[in-house]
C-alpha cells in the first residue's frame, strides 16, 4: 500500500508542477516506509512472502523512474541516469528471482490477473510471430543503425565469446525496436526481464562500449514514452552518455541520436 501511495504522489507531482516538491517528498517518505517493510521479508523469502515482495519490486521500478532526474554532470565515469537504469535492471533481476520462488503459485491468488495478462502478451516478445510488425522505412533505418553498432562493437571484441555476446545484445535491441507498433510499456519491461543476461556486460565496469550500448538502449526507451512515468528518460540518458564519450566513440551513437530525434550539441 505504501508503494502505491508513493506512486500516486509522484503522479500528482507530474500533474501539479507548482506542488511538485511537496508530492515528491511525500512519495519518498512512503517509499522509505515500504522499503523498511520489504526488508523485513527478505530474510527468508517464501511463496507466502514472495507475493508482497513481487508487488513491491514491481512498483519500485515505477517509483524510481519518477524520482526527479539528476542534472547532467561530467565529473563521474558513470552517468547518474545510467546508475538509475542499472538499479532498475537489478530490481528486475530481483523480480525474476522472486518469480522463481513463486513458481506455479503465481497463477493463483493476488498475482493471477497479472500472470494471465503477461502470459497473453508473451507471444508479442518474439518478432518471428509478427513478420509485418514495422513499416519498411523504420525497419531500414533501424537495421542500418544496429548493423553499424554490431560491426563496431564486434571489431573491439577480445574473442569469439565476446563477439557472441555483442551479437546477442544487438539481436535483442533489434527485436525490441522492430516490435514497437505491437508493444505497450508492460511489454518493454517484459523484454528487459528476459534480456537481462544479454545486457549484463553493460551493467558491469563502465567502458566506452558500454556507454554506447546505453545510448542505443535509450532509443528503445524513447519509443515507449507514451506513459508519464517514462517521459524524458530516453533523451536524458542519451545526453548524459554523449557527454562522457570520447572523440572516437561519439560518432558511434550518431545513428541512435538520429533514430530518436535527439539533436547532437555543438562542441
Amino acid at each position: 500500500m505504501k508503494s502505491l501511495l508513493a506512486l500516486s504522489a509522484l503522479h500528482k507531482a507530474s500533474c501539479r508542477p507548482e506542488q511538485k516538491p511537496y508530492y515528491v517528498a511525500a512519495a519518498l517518505e512512503y517509499h522509505r516506509q515500504a522499503s523498511e517493510g520489504a526488508r523485513n521479508l527478505l530474510g527468508t523469502v517464501t511463496p507466502e512472502t514472495a507475493t508482497g515482495l513481487f508487488l513491491f519490486s514491481s512498483l519500485t521500478v515505477l517509483v524510481v523512474l519518477n524520482v526527479p532526474k539528476p542534472p547532467v554532470k561530467t565529473n563521474s565515469s558513470v552517468p547518474e541516469e545510467v546508475e538509475f537504469i542499472q538499479g532498475l535492471l537489478w530490481t528486475i533481476q530481483g523480480i525474476r528471482s522472486i518469480r522463481d520462488v513463486l513458481g506455479d503459485a503465481m497463477q493463483e491468488g493476488q498475482l493471477a490477473p497479472l500472470a494471465q495478462h503477461c502470459e497473453h502478451r508473451w507471444p508479442l516478445q518474439f518478432g518471428s510471430n509478427f513478420p509485418d510488425a514495422s513499416d519498411s522505412s523504420q525497419s531500414e533505418s533501424t537495421d542500418i543503425m544496429l548493423n553499424d553498432l554490431q560491426e563496431r562493437l564486434c571489431s573491439t571484441a577480445s574473442g569469439v565469446e565476446e563477439v557472441l555476446q555483442y551479437q546477442a545484445l544487438v539481436a535483442s535491441l533489434r527485436e525490441a525496436l522492430y516490435l514497437t507498433p505491437c508493444w505497450d510499456e508492460l511489454d518493454l519491461f517484459m523484454w528487459l526481464y528476459r534480456s537481462l543476461d544479454d545486457f549484463s556486460m553493460a551493467t558491469d565496469i563502465p567502458t566506452q562500449n558500454s556507454l554506447v550500448i546505453w545510448a542505443h538502449l535509450a532509443v528503445v526507451i524513447k519509443m515507449y514514452e507514451r506513459q508519464w512515468w517514462l517521459q524524458g528518460w530516453g533523451e536524458h540518458i542519451m545526453a548524459s552518455v554523449y557527454e562522457r564519450l570520447d572523440a572516437k566513440h561519439k560518432p558511434w551513437v550518431y545513428g541512435a541520436a538520429l533514430e530518436m530525434g535527439w539533436i547532437i550539441p555543438d562542441m
